[in-house]
């Protein structure tokens, strides 16, 4: 697509929009060329797939993420805290509502009808 045709097609364009189109274009022109390049060059030494730049350095940076991230004290108290304190506010607020619940029982405040569990 010529750069003609793209400022042709779109009417509502800043500069720096038909800036970035136009920079675009011409990217995506330069890497179909090179891809072509390489998949038609018959000097290749590998067959198949080709070798991408940009995915060989996520690789590389997903692979040593591990040298990167180093455990801590911090991290360490941070997930316990969140694990164990969760927990901990969960059973005290279960207990706290079935300990109310009892003492409205014991005190005579719920009938013995209109309780939710009952033996029949």
């Amino acid at each position: 697509m010529s750069k003609d045709k793209i400022s042709a097609q779109i009417y509502d364009l800043t500069p720096k929009e038909k800036e970035i189109i136009e920079w675009r274009a011409q990217k995506r022109l330069q890497l179909r060329n090179e891809y072509l390049r390489e998949v038609h060059n018959p000097n290749c030494k590998f067959e198949g797939t080709l070798f991408d730049p940009q995915i060989q350095r996520q690789y590389t940076a997903y692979f040593s993420y591990e040298k990167v991230w180093k455990p801590k004290i911090k991290n360490f108290l941070w997930f316990t805290g969140l694990v164990f304190g969760s927990w901990a506010s969960l059973y005290f607020i279960l207990k706290r509502d079935r300990d109310n619940k009892e003492n409205k029982y014991r005190t005579g405040l719920i009938s013995y009808r209109d309780r939710e569990a009952k033996f029949i």
